[in-house]
């Protein structure tokens, strides 16, 4: 009896032993397992990440390449624009103050004479300018990209507007005229002046649409814009475009005497210009 008894308790231990053995193993190669799972996923991780720096230094590289495209093109658009642009010059010279010298034209006889800036519209290349730059004058004419000088015979003011239509066969090529709806506010846009005076080459400023104000002119509501650039004196009558494409929206009217850095632009579509061409509405 005790022989058997024995038996059984050694047959149990080995038995023990065993599964300990057993579980042993099986605890080791979970344990293997695992640790190779973590380099596994470790090294899949490091790819994962060369990966994304890859990526990542692609679309550093494709938006230098964006960017560098898109300050080429407005090069181009300005370069288009620049082709429709004329300096615009009144006699007399009614400014009063130093700080108005940027309007001042002097002619080879010693006139002094108001100048500003103009835009070809039409195929005829007539130029609209602005109404305060050629107001109370006695003689006006425009100065072509070329330096020839036009006389003015025919124009039309528009004072409540601030616009001026400079009838004359200038040969000069129109601008684009945007005829979308109003632009929304944030619209990224540029004009063209003189602000230095005409002596000096245009100058190509840049900004956002900052606000827009209604305004009722005969049973029609014109925009005028607002924007955050600096227009200066010689500026007014330039045209105001749509930075992406050169389509004209407006011309430059004001600036802010009070703020520095803000600007006015009555918008200019095709509607307006049939309007103001032939009185026929839209």
């Amino acid at each position: 009896m005790k022989i058997k008894l024995y038996k059984n308790l050694k047959n149990e231990r080995n038995i023990m032993n065993k599964l300990i053995i057993l579980i042993t193993i099986i605890s080791t190669i979970s344990l293997l397992m695992a640790l190779y799972n973590i380099l596994t996923f470790n090294e899949k991780f490091n790819t994962f990440n060369g990966s994304l720096s890859d990526l990542s230094k692609k679309i550093d590289s494709t938006n230098d390449l964006i960017k560098i495209q898109t300050d080429v093109y407005f090069s181009d658009v300005v370069d288009s624009v620049k082709q429709s642009i004329v300096k615009v010059i009144s006699y007399p010279f009614t400014g009063n103050d130093s700080s108005k010298a940027a309007f001042l034209f002097v002619d080879s006889s010693g006139k002094q004479w108001n100048a500003g800036t103009g835009f070809s519209f039409d195929s005829n290349g007539n130029i609209f300018t602005a109404y305060h730059v050629i107001e109370n004058s006695q003689r006006i004419a425009i100065i072509l990209p070329n330096d020839t000088i036009l006389p003015i015979k025919n124009s039309m003011s528009y004072p409540f507007l601030d616009l001026t239509i400079l009838y004359v066969n200038s040969s000069v090529p129109p601008v684009k005229i945007y005829n979308g709806p109003t632009v929304k506010i944030g619209s990224k846009i540029a004009f063209i002046g003189f602000p230095l005076g005409p002596d000096f080459s245009p100058i190509t400023h840049e900004g956002i649409v900052s606000s827009i104000i209604p305004f009722t002119y005969q049973n029609m509501t014109i925009p005028v814009y607002t924007i955050n650039s600096n227009v200066n004196f010689g500026n007014s009558g330039g045209p105001l475009f749509l930075r992406e494409n050169g389509n004209v929206i407006g011309i430059i009217n004001a600036k802010f005497t009070t703020q520095e850095g803000i600007g006015i632009s009555t918008q200019i579509n095709q509607c307006l210009i049939i309007f103001l061409t032939t009185g026929k509405s839209c």
